[in-house]
């Protein structure tokens, strides 16, 4: 493909906190051109920073681990937990637990649910 063509999935990347690095060594592209087209679309490092915690979040409360989550991009679970922890105020013992009380309220309403 050429450089052109990966335009939108430069864009859809960035969009989910991949670096220019990252993308760049994805999309066989020189990190340059990758970090050219991102300062074209107005977007800073730290936005895609901002991006990437967002998703993580997302990610998790969709039900991922923070080993699948780190394994996307390339980090530590410790890495998530602490940046998710210390730049959102995301508690991950505090989520586990809102979870599996709403499996728990989830199975006791289905329960005598006949």
């Amino acid at each position: 493909m050429k450089p052109d063509e990966l335009l939108p999935l430069i864009v859809l990347g960035l969009e989910r906190g991949i670096s220019d690095l990252q993308l760049a060594k994805k999309l066989n592209l020189p990190s340059a051109f990758v970090r050219k087209y991102r300062l074209f679309l107005g977007i800073s490092s730290e936005q895609v920073t901002q991006f990437r915690y967002d998703t993580w979040l997302r990610l998790i409360r969709e039900g991922k681990s923070t080993e699948e989550v780190s394994l996307l991009y390339g980090v530590q679970p410790a890495t998530v937990r602490k940046l998710l922890t210390t730049e959102r105020g995301f508690k991950m013992r505090q989520h586990k637990r809102e979870v599996a009380l709403a499996k728990t309220k989830k199975m006791k309403a289905s329960f005598f649910d006949w």
